[in-house]
């Protein structure tokens, strides 16, 4: 069992955030706003911030009791090292992702491309169907102008009383394998970010490979999918 399955939300009261500036963690601190501002977690919840840059970084203190950091972030991070001192809990931001999409129906845009567009445009076709999706987007959509929000406490679903959540399957360092989709949809496979795949592009298919069957030997998934976009040339 992981350390996030037992986790709670409303178990903590400060959480931070380490390598903020980056889009995906800007979607999850996007996400716990909106659950602060639907009365899901109390309004005295906290949230802070440390960019890579260290240039805008709120201060440490003792009240911080969870740790979210991107993948961009070393060990040897000075906030890393802080929280190791103080023995506070760090998870992955695809950790964070799936337990702020856990009881929402996860519907997950990965490939090499076109994951962003994709996922705008999922979002974009569920919110005009009145199925008003959470979702975590690497790219800012206009009409919410934000990148994250939380799914709704109740849909309009009779099957899905928490609704659906969209969001992107990073490959780039294979945090997409720690998704549990109900709907899984895979655009493109090419060889990238050869720097966490040294085995190139067959590492990347298997990848891929073990994704699509986790999906299809899951007893909750409804939907896979492959979508092969070819570039112009």
């Amino acid at each position: 069992m992981t350390l996030t399955q037992t986790m709670n939300l409303t178990d903590f009261k400060h959480i931070r955030f380490l390598g903020a500036e980056g889009i995906g963690m800007r979607a999850l601190i996007a996400i716990l706003e909106d659950k602060i501002s639907q009365g899901e977690l109390n309004s005295d919840f906290k949230i802070s911030k440390s960019d890579l840059s260290y240039k805008t970084n709120d201060p440490l203190d003792a009240s911080i009791d969870l740790v979210v950091r991107s993948t961009a972030v070393r060990a040897d991070d000075p906030d890393m090292l802080f929280m190791q001192k103080h023995n506070i809990p760090v998870i992955h931001r695809s950790e964070m992702l799936n337990l702020l999409s856990e009881n929402a129906k996860q519907i997950v845009i990965s490939g090499t491309h076109g994951k962003t567009s994709t996922s705008a445009l999922t979002t974009h076709l569920l919110t005009k169907l009145g199925l008003e999706p959470g979702f975590a987007v690497g790219g800012v959509l206009k009409d919410y102008k934000a990148n994250g929000k939380a799914a709704p406490k109740s849909s309009a679903l009779n099957d899905a009383p928490s609704g659906y959540f969209v969001m992107e399957g990073d490959e780039s360092d294979k945090s997409f394998m720690r998704t549990t989709p109900y709907i899984a949809v895979v655009t493109d496979v090419e060889a990238d970010h050869l720097e966490n795949y040294p085995g190139g592009l067959a590492e990347i298919q298997a990848c891929f490979k073990d994704f699509l069957a986790d999906v299809f030997l899951s007893e909750s998934y409804s939907l896979a999918f492959v979508l092969l976009m070819k570039r112009p040339t």
